[in-house]
């Protein structure tokens, strides 16, 4: 390999070279697109599309990369049209919680007046103490009923329970005292037969009477008839002990049954009784205000005038409503006094809203090329791997250094643009910005990052000159340390040993030399 420097060609016998003397850019004749990386004046924030065109620039192959500039057009007007679909959805929100307060404003003055009402029947109420004494009886009865049916809801499901499992006791002890019998009269039966054959054997004239059995001497038959009655005994004994069990089970049981037997029928019992308690007094108060000069009371539904509450309550909640009226009117320009409100201006604003979402319908609808957008969304993915691989040859490099970095793809829709934002990490703990690093940190950051876009793009003989770097990043000595942390990675990874890497310093003194690499002074 060898490039022109200054009309001189100038062979590269080493892999790792280095050529110092005093030229410009124009006399640095070999790979004249690398000096657009000049352009890059701040890494902080690298806009794509710059990016883009500098990959472009090294590697024209690249023009996949060129349709992501498409994407954001798509992902703007998709931000547009959303913008205004969730303007005429918060439009039609604000309608709908006007209607919702509307509604509101109206059933509080609904509930105001109730409320007087009953503060009016609350004032007579006080005023006669029968009717309150009976009154107050009646709320009591009702509170009382209340609780009791509330328990004994709770003390059925136990009763019956207990209930089942009594039946249960009992219909076992009913089963065995039967099954006792029938085996008992089993025996009984067996016996007989034996007397029967006995007798026949000792008056043989009657033995005609006893049906033989095939096979089977008399004694045998005896012998036989009597083993059965043995075993039905047996049986017997056993079903006489679990007779006797379950009769001692259902004894002990029967003291927790007739507790809660007693229990139940006596809640059961108050149940009824308060109930034709509350009957009475419901007719007694219902005749009182009937006889009385009380018109309001005697226009009360009943039950209504058993839960009428006292005066002091309803005032207080009468005071709440008035706050809560005078502050919905306070908010809502739609409400000019305490009065119930129609819905004529709800009605219009509804109008108003139908027109907008008229003309603003095709505006509202963004109708996309699926496949297009697919192929854009998949550019990226490709662009974000190439990035990916950028990302973990950037880390080998400035590992060197004790730094980490993270390349990260965003959108501003406000400059309408994708940009490329480095992240990085410092021993492992601090997060920085490039524009927090320092000086040197920025300078090893650039260099090796053109390095790595050219190792990324498969550029295998790589020349990199200071000329190339814009002037905040021309620095003697970061420089000369960058190249000096730099070479032994492309010595000792086994993945950059095929890379050839010429640096070409011009201008900048080296004050002390570089091991491992060919150095030519011009």
């Amino acid at each position: 390999m060898e490039i022109q420097i200054n009309n001189q060609k100038i062979p590269l016998k080493d892999r790792l070279n280095l050529i110092l003397g005093d030229f410009q850019g124009e006399e640095l004749k070999a790979n004249e697109k690398n000096f657009k990386y000049k352009q890059f004046e701040d890494f902080n924030i690298i806009p794509l599309k710059k990016f883009l065109k500098y990959i472009k620039n090294i590697d024209s192959s690249k023009v996949e990369f060129d349709n992501l500039n498409s994407l954001i057009k798509y992902l703007n007007k998709f931000q547009e049209v959303s913008s205004l679909n969730i303007s005429v959805i918060s439009k039609y929100l604000e309608i709908l919680e006007l209607l919702f307060t509307v509604i509101d404003f109206n059933l509080t003055l609904s509930k105001k007046r109730r409320l007087k009402k009953e503060l009016e029947l609350s004032q007579l109420k006080e005023k006669s103490s029968t009717l309150s004494a009976k009154t107050n009886l009646l709320n009591n009865l009702n509170e009382q009923i209340k609780k009791n049916r509330q328990d004994l809801k709770y003390l059925e499901e136990d009763f019956f329970q207990i209930n089942n499992k009594k039946e249960q006791l009992e219909e076992r002890i009913n089963k065995l005292e039967q099954t006792i019998r029938k085996l008992n009269q089993e025996r009984k039966a067996k016996f007989q037969e034996v007397n029967k054959i006995t007798r026949s054997m000792e008056a043989p004239k009657k033995k005609s009477e006893i049906p033989p059995v095939a096979g089977l001497s008399n004694a045998e038959r005896i012998q036989k008839l009597r083993k059965e009655a043995k075993e039905i005994h047996y049986k017997i004994r056993k079903y006489k002990s679990e007779l006797e069990n379950a009769k001692k089970n259902l004894d002990s049981f029967l003291p927790k049954y007739q507790s809660y037997k007693k229990d139940f029928d006596s809640l059961k019992s108050t149940i009824d009784r308060q109930e034709n308690q509350i009957k009475q007094q419901k007719a007694e108060i219902e005749e009182l205000t009937r006889k009385s000069d009380l018109k309001n009371l005697s226009e009360m539904n009943i039950s209504d005038l058993s839960n009428i509450r006292d005066y002091d309550t309803i005032k207080q909640e009468i005071n709440k409503i008035d706050n809560k009226i005078d502050t919905m009117i306070e908010k809502n320009e739609y409400f000019k006094d305490k009065e119930i409100q129609d819905f004529d201006k709800l009605g219009q604003r509804l109008t108003e809203f139908k027109a907008f979402l008229s003309e603003q319908k095709e505006d509202l609808i963004y109708d996309i090329n699926i496949n297009t957008v697919n192929s854009l969304v998949d550019n990226l993915r490709e662009f974000e791997l190439y990035l990916k691989e950028v990302e973990d040859l950037m880390n080998i490099m400035i590992g060197q250094i004790n730094l980490e970095l993270s390349l990260e793809t965003y959108i501003d829709f406000g400059n309408k643009e994708f940009f490329i934002k480095p992240k990085f990490t410092r021993n492992e703990k601090e997060t920085l910005g490039f524009n927090q690093l320092t000086t040197p940190e920025k300078v090893f950051v650039v260099i090796n990052l053109f390095i790595t876009i050219n190792i990324s793009l498969d550029v295998r003989k790589v020349l990199f000159s200071n000329l190339y770097l814009n002037e905040n990043f021309n620095k003697r000595g970061s420089l000369f340390r960058t190249l000096r942390k730099v070479i032994p990675i492309f010595q000792q990874n086994k993945n950059l040993k095929d890379i050839e890497l010429t640096f070409a310093i011009s201008n900048l003194e080296m004050k002390r030399p570089i091991e491992n690499m060919n150095i030519i002074k011009l």
